[in-house]
């Protein structure tokens, strides 16, 4: 380096020096304990000693998902469901599908039978309707039959719990709201009878055991805890004949 050079870099800050000149090698810092060391010393473990995710749980999980939708979706005539009901036509299967999830997982209860939602059936049954008028009318649908159940032609949760009592054997009358004169007025009359606004309700020998899967606890619920012969004691011997003479067919399968 010439003499010139020499006296510019000398009156030059340190980073103009390092330009200039030869920079210094960096400081080694010895790791951190602990202290993350990139992927390549993971990758220099033995395979038997490396941290891996637990796929096979979020497989079977993913799997079994898309099984039932491929199954909902496949609607025949023999299975029907509330989306052949209402004409959604090629759609039905993904509508069936949708509310097959729903039904395995249900809304809480402190937002399925909310006093808010109660209201907002009050305001849905529009200016026609009649408290008492639609109180009195669900009254005598409830004791028009031993098993009775409010329902609705689109509702997926209505769909199962009527597919409930059917693989049980239980006949049953059911009310499909939207489809009754009046019907609009049902829910919150059987608010107005039991606290509870939501459809279906399942009444059993008068008295309310609430919906597909909540309630008093739900006809799903009840017939899982092996309980439903106990309540259908107190229904006619033509209820109770005809479930007892399914139950033996089952038996003899």
């Amino acid at each position: 380096m010439s003499t010139a050079a020499a006296v510019a870099q000398a009156a030059l800050p340190p980073v103009g020096r390092a330009v200039l000149g030869r920079r210094p090698p960096p400081k080694q810092r010895a790791p951190r304990e602990g202290a993350w060391r990139g992927p390549s010393a993971r990758a220099r473990l033995p395979p038997s000693e490396r941290e891996r995710p637990n796929f096979a749980s979020v497989h079977s999980t993913v799997a079994t998902s898309r099984d039932t939708f491929a199954v909902a979706c496949r609607a025949t005539p023999e299975r029907g469901g509330p989306g052949e009901d209402i004409g959604l036509g090629p759609l039905a299967g993904v509508y069936d599908a949708v509310g097959e999830w729903l039904v395995r997982h249900p809304a809480p209860l402190w937002l399925v039978n909310s006093p808010l939602k109660t209201r907002v059936t009050e305001i849905l049954a529009g200016a026609s309707y009649d408290p008492e008028a639609s109180v009195a009318a669900v009254k005598v649908l409830i004791a028009s039959d031993d098993v009775v159940v409010f329902s609705a032609t689109y509702c997926p949760f209505s769909a199962a719990a009527k597919a409930a009592l059917r693989a049980e054997g239980v006949p049953f009358t059911a009310v499909e709201w939207n489809t009754t004169p009046g019907g609009g007025g049902f829910a919150p009359a059987l608010a107005t009878l039991t606290g509870r606004s939501s459809i279906p309700h399942v009444f059993i020998g008068g008295e309310s055991v609430g919906g597909c899967n909540d309630g008093t606890p739900g006809i799903r619920p009840l017939i899982a805890s092996g309980h439903l012969d106990e309540v259908l004691e107190i229904c006619s011997e033509t209820t109770r004949s005809a479930r007892a003479a399914h139950a033996a067919s089952m038996t003899r399968r």
